[in-house]
């Protein structure tokens, strides 16, 4: 159901223009304000008066709806992670699916007390379906549960995994012992690539003159899979961080003619850098959470509202620059028109 059409009780407090009131609810998302300040600013008496009008409007706008009504440009290249924090006593993690490359849109996101199969599950689906595609790469840390909801969302068939920075000397879980002999590496020595195979026995199989650099490590890849049927690839690290931007458009277009997802494993310095963009803002707010986060429901309420906030009204590249949905293609207009396409006053 299109949010624009359905009946929306008012949500603004009385004698408070609605931009203005929705501004101070900006500020709260993005700078972090004292709920007692948002309070005071739109004329509640307590906070929890005011702690209940972020609960509405953020109840107002579940996640569907806003890429309904926006459709931010899809993307190929999707960054998973979460962000773990201590609130009462209790480990809390908000997790996200940014988009890779230029793009700052965060296309999901969750807040749980487990980071499990299931919850992880669920923000894949969202990520896709409100991309309108699948991406070609996901670019996740080690935890095995991104692995197994790729798996139970494309089929095993389907999922290549490859280890960018990583070294192949650690036991991966989700492998058997067959599929561990068909573990490859690819490392640097001088201007020639070597390749090893196995997990627990590895032994050096080949040496490439590594003549062309990124396109030479991409076809060793794409041969591995397809010739020596590998179960993963390793690329392991060399003395320098792998350039993650261009190596990645490469490889996309290296691929466009396969139907396989390919699930690239790193460390945030090769891979994963564009995730902790987003890991670095979210943990400078979690700051200001404790005060909203007896419950969490509540709590899960103000990281939508949050990440809502962050895609239509974040400046990307200092005051007055375009938000990361307007990066990817949507036309907003004011913050006043935005906010009446998805809460319609009445």
């Amino acid at each position: 159901m299109n949010v624009q059409t359905r009946n929306v009780e008012p949500f603004f407090p009385s004698r408070k223009k609605p931009h203005k009131s929705l501004q101070y609810v900006e500020d709260y998302c993005r700078w972090g304000i004292s709920l007692k300040g948002l309070a005071e600013k739109l004329g509640y008496k307590t906070m929890s008066g005011a702690l209940k009008f972020l609960h509405k409007i953020s109840a107002a706008l579940p996640a569907d709806s806003i890429f309904e009504v926006f459709q931010p440009d899809s993307v190929d290249i999707f960054h998973a992670d979460e962000v773990e924090s201590n609130e009462k006593g209790k480990s809390a993690y908000r997790l996200f699916v940014r988009g890779g490359g230029n793009c700052k849109v965060v296309y999901a996101w969750g807040y749980s007390q487990v980071r499990n199969y299931l919850v992880i599950c669920s923000l894949v689906k969202s990520a896709i379906k409100h991309n309108r595609k699948n991406p070609k790469i996901w670019v996740t840390d080690g935890l095995r549960s991104y692995h197994s909801a790729l798996i139970g969302q494309y089929g095993k068939d389907k999922v290549r995994t490859v280890f960018i920075g990583r070294s192949s000397d650690k036991d991966i879980q989700w492998l058997n012992a067959e599929e561990k002999q068909r573990v490859y590496s690819i490392s640097k020595s001088g201007t020639n690539l070597i390749i090893y195979q196995g997990l627990v026995n590895k032994y050096k199989v080949e040496e490439i003159e590594d003549s062309r650099h990124y396109t030479t490590t991409i076809e060793t890849v794409l041969r591995l899979f397809s010739e020596a049927n590998a179960s993963c690839v390793f690329i392991q690290a060399s003395e320098k961080t792998l350039p993650f931007t261009k190596f990645s458009q490469r490889f996309i277009d290296a691929t466009k003619g396969d139907d396989f997802i390919y699930h690239f494993i790193g460390h945030c310095t090769n891979g994963n850098t564009f995730a902790e963009i987003i890991s670095r803002i979210i943990t400078r707010r979690i700051s200001w959470f404790d005060e909203t986060t007896d419950s969490t429901y509540s709590a899960r309420l103000i990281y939508n509202l949050q990440m809502i906030v962050y895609n239509l009204f974040n400046s990307i590249g200092g005051p007055g620059g375009p938000s990361p949905f307007e990066e990817m293609g949507v036309k907003l207009g004011t913050h006043e028109e935005t906010w009446k396409k998805i809460l319609p006053n009445k």
